[in-house]
C-alpha cells in the first residue's frame, strides 16, 4: 500500500520486503526530495498464509509497523511526506506502477488519525475497520469481491494485467 504524490516521489508506503531477511512488514517515508526512512517488524511473514499489516504514521517523527497485532517497531527519524494524491494498493508508484505485489489483498482501510495498537489489535483479531475509530475512517475497500471505496466514495482504478489498483484524488 502506498499513499504518495502524483508524481510519486513523496510516499507513506507498507510493503512485504520479501528482499530483507526474515521477510518483514516495512513502514517507510519518503519526502518529495528523496530523503526516505523505514522501520521493519521484529518478525517476517510467511508466504502462502494470511496475515494482517498496519502502518501507523503519527507525525514525521513516529511511525510504526505491526504484523498480527505485533512484532511491532517504531521509527523516529524526522521525515514529513507532504502533498498525498494518489494511492496504490498492491503496486509502488513512482511515475509509473511498478513493484507489483505477488499475493492477494483481503482490504485495505486508510484513517487521517493515528491508530492506537489496541485499534491495530482488533484489526488484527478480524474486527471490520468500520468498527475501528469509524469517525477517522477515510478510506476503506473491502477487496475480496470488488474495488470499491466504502467509505471515502473514491473511484478505484483496477490495473487488470497486474495485481494493482491505482486511486486519484
Amino acid at each position: 500500500l502506498a499513499v504518495s504524490t502524483s508524481g510519486g516521489t513523496g510516499r507513506f508506503t507498507i510493503t512485504a520486503a520479501g528482499t530483507v531477511g526474515g521477510d518483514p512488514v516495512q513502514a517507510g517515508t519518503v519526502t518529495s526530495g528523496g530523503t526516505a526512512t523505514s522501520v521493519n517488524t521484529t518478525t517476517g511473514y510467511t508466504a502462502g498464509t494470511w496475515h494482517h499489516a498496519c502502518g501507523v504514521f503519527a507525525s514525521s517523527t513516529s511511525r510504526t509497523v505491526y504484523i498480527d497485532g505485533g512484532s511491532s517497531a517504531f521509527d523516529t527519524t524526522t521525515v514529513a511526506a507532504t502533498g498525498m494524491n494518489r494511492t496504490n494498493i498492491g503496486a509502488r508508484y513512482s511515475g509509473t506502477l511498478g513493484s507489483f505485489f505477488d499475493g492477494r489483498i483481503a482490504e485495505v482501510g486508510v484513517w487521517n488519525v493515528a491508530l492506537t495498537a489496541a485499534e491495530v489489535g482488533m484489526l488484527w483479531k478480524g474486527f471490520p475497520p468500520l468498527l475501528v475509530n469509524p469517525q477517522g475512517l477515510v478510506f476503506y475497500a473491502p477487496l475480496i469481491n470488488n474495488a470499491v471505496d466504502l467509505r471515502g466514495g473514491l473511484t478505484l482504478t483496477p490495473t487488470t494485467f497486474k495485481c494493482g489498483v491505482d486511486i486519484v484524488g
